[in-house]
């Protein structure tokens, strides 16, 4: 494998491991970054060799590229224009219960478990895993999955010409990230750290 400057890859049997490391800048999705893991992906997808690839991060936190579009196709219309027009955050379990992500385990099971699960899936040959997966991908784009990534990326570009953007911009160059985004929350009452889950 090339050695890649802002990622690491690591092979155990059919399953690859990428991590993004960053740990410095939070994993943020870079152009580097995304330059390496792109790459990654690329020389490692000839062949049987590896049939599942598992992305995690070293630190504390995982870029993740936005993924508005696809929250109305995972949880529905409502639960996400309840979460867009609440500014609240939710937890894992509460993101599990509604669809949002698969599963949660304590971070100490997190990497056993996942691999776990990466193994069990390599298990299943390779011609029928690329089948299930275009299947299933063909059936959510027939149901607008693809169409509504693309619009959830031009209307969050709209959003960051906004009057309130522009606002938040001027108070984190001023005043600091951190009076940022108590302007943001203050209105809310409860902040940013504010937390749903069903009882």
């Amino acid at each position: 494998m090339t050695d890649y400057q802002n990622i690491l890859v690591d092979i155990d049997g059919p399953v690859a491991t990428i991590t993004l490391n960053r740990p410095e800048k939070l994993n943020a999705l870079s152009e580097g970054l995304r330059d390496d893991l792109a790459s990654a992906l690329r020389e490692l997808n000839p062949g049987d060799a590896v049939r599942v690839i598992r992305i995690n991060a070293a630190g504390r936190a995982l870029g993740q590229p936005p993924t508005l579009g696809m929250w109305p196709v995972k949880i529905g219309m409502l639960k996400t224009k309840e979460l867009l027009f609440s500014g609240d955050t939710i937890d894992a379990v509460e993101a599990e219960r509604i669809g949002m992500i698969n599963r949660v385990y304590p971070e100490e099971q997190l990497d056993e478990e996942t691999m776990a699960w990466c193994q069990r899936i390599a298990n299943v040959p390779l011609d029928g895993l690329t089948v299930h997966k275009h299947s299933t991908n063909r059936w959510a784009e027939l149901m607008g999955l693809r169409m509504s990534v693309y619009e959830g990326a031009e209307f969050n570009a709209i959003f960051a010409e906004t009057a309130a953007i522009e606002e938040f911009g001027k108070i984190s160059m001023s005043r600091g990230f951190k009076a940022a985004l108590e302007w943001r929350d203050d209105p809310f009452g409860d902040g940013r750290g504010a937390v749903r889950r069903q009882a």
